[in-house]
């Protein structure tokens, strides 16, 4: 049987809007910007894209902890 840790569980992008600062001090990341990540991605010093990885699950975004 395979057993899910506490990582692998999937919550809504939402909740990690304040995991990460804004861009001005005291405020917290939009929901907009975490979803441009998911989709766009960024790009690193080395210039790959890296993409947050989310899924879509109806009209909500959803990541993990890993």
């Amino acid at each position: 049987m395979i057993e899910t840790a506490l990582s692998d569980e999937y919550r809504p992008l939402k909740s990690y809007c304040n995991r990460f600062p804004g861009h001005r001090p005291g405020t917290r990341t939009h929901i907009s910007t975490l979803i441009r990540l998911a989709t766009h991605g960024t790009k690193d010093p080395e210039g790959r894209v890296v993409k947050l990885r989310a899924m879509r699950f109806g009209h909500k975004c959803l990541c993990t902890d890993a």
